[in-house]
């Protein structure tokens, strides 16, 4: 498996242009509709005993 390359290394053409901003907004509206459809379902986490750590 490959590492991640850190971020300064990476070519900034390779993010420029239409594709890749096409990519980002559908990616930014599939996240809001996640959100959306994920905010009526309760956040409950059980509950620790004192003795619990």
């Amino acid at each position: 498996m490959n590492p991640i390359a850190p971020l300064h290394t990476l070519d900034v053409r390779r993010f420029e242009g239409s594709a890749i901003l096409k990519r980002l907004a559908a990616a930014s509206r599939q996240l809001a509709e996640l959100e959306g459809v994920a905010a009526p379902i309760p956040h409950f986490l059980p509950r620790r005993s004192p003795d619990e750590s």
